[in-house]
Parts: structure tokens; C-alpha cells; sequence
């Protein structure tokens, strides 16, 4: 069944105690395309969408990349999100590949953990990062259980707009 990324958005806002998810898919496949159309055509949803090479870009030295940690780099999504002049109900982060595919496999299993595990009461927004997929994520995504919402996505997964 395909998943309508705006409900899942929603549930994660409502009804979950953890509000991180991941939507992972392969390069050059229509992700970013999708996302900002999806948010475009949602605009009631007040969607802030990150583009995480552009962030880094304007608000970092780029080689500041090579010692960004995943806690400090969520800690600086929440610090823009709440900075923004505009209330937004969810994120999503695009393009975090830049720091994902740079960090050790034990950066990468900590930002995975982290994102799955982050509580309302930490941060109160839906995030969604997207990512290029990967045998982690993928082994990840077919160990989820099939009774609980899925918070580890395949980009081909997602309804169509």
C-alpha cells in the first residue's frame, strides 16, 4: 500500500511518541522533485524544507562538514527550524547525504538512531530526512514490523502526486 508522506506527517505529529523518520531512495530519482512538489501542493501544512548542502553553504564554513558530529548536526537543524520567521508544523531535510556518506559506520548507525528515537518532547516537529539509500538502510527498513508505522520509507513506497 502506498504511503501518502502528508499522513505519515500528521501521524508522526499526533499519534507518535517519536517524530523522526527517514525516506531513503536512490540517487537522481525524483526525491527532491517530489518532496517540494508534495509540499508546494500542501502549502496549509506549513512544510520547512532544509536542503542540507545549501544550509551548510550559507551558515557554515563547508569544512566544517569533516567535524560535524550527528547530535551537533540535528542540533542545528532544531536552532534554524525555531530561528525561521515562519511557525512550521513538520521538516523535512533533503540532500544529507553530504554528511551521512562522510562519517564512519558508527557516525552513521548513531544519525540513524538518533532520528529514529527523537522524542516529541525534544523536538516538536516531524522530521523527515532524506537520504540515498544504502544497505543499512535497507536492512533497517525490512526489520521494521509490519503492526507499527514505518519511519524507515522507500522513496518508491510513497503515494504518487
Amino acid at each position: 500500500m502506498a504511503i501518502n508522506l502528508i499522513k505519515l506527517i500528521r501521524k508522526l505529529k499526533t499519534e507518535e511518541r517519536y517524530v523522526g523518520a527517514i525516506l531513503f531512495g536512490p540517487a537522481y530519482c525524483g526525491k527532491t522533485w517530489y518532496l517540494k512538489r508534495v509540499i508546494s501542493q500542501n502549502k496549509d501544512q506549513r512544510i520547512l524544507y532544509i536542503d542540507s548542502q545549501n544550509y551548510f553553504e550559507r551558515h557554515n564554513n563547508p569544512e566544517s562538514l569533516l567535524t560535524t558530529r550527528p547530535k551537533s548536526y540535528i542540533e542545528q537543524i532544531q536552532k534554524y527550524s525555531v530561528e525561521s520567521d515562519i511557525e512550521h508544523e513538520a521538516i523535512i531535510i533533503d540532500h544529507s547525504d553530504a554528511l551521512y556518506n562522510i562519517w564512519s559506520n558508527q557516525k552513521q548507525e548513531e544519525f540513524i538512531k538518533m532520528m529514529l528515537r527523537v522524542e516529541k518532547s525534544a523536538f516538536k516537529l516531524p522530521l523527515v530526512w532524506v537520504l540515498q539509500g544504502d544497505e543499512r538502510l535497507e536492512n533497517l527498513y525490512s526489520d521494521q514490523h509490519s503492526n507499527t508505522l514505518k519511519k524507515i520509507i522507500k522513496f518508491n513506497e510513497l503515494e504518487a502526486i
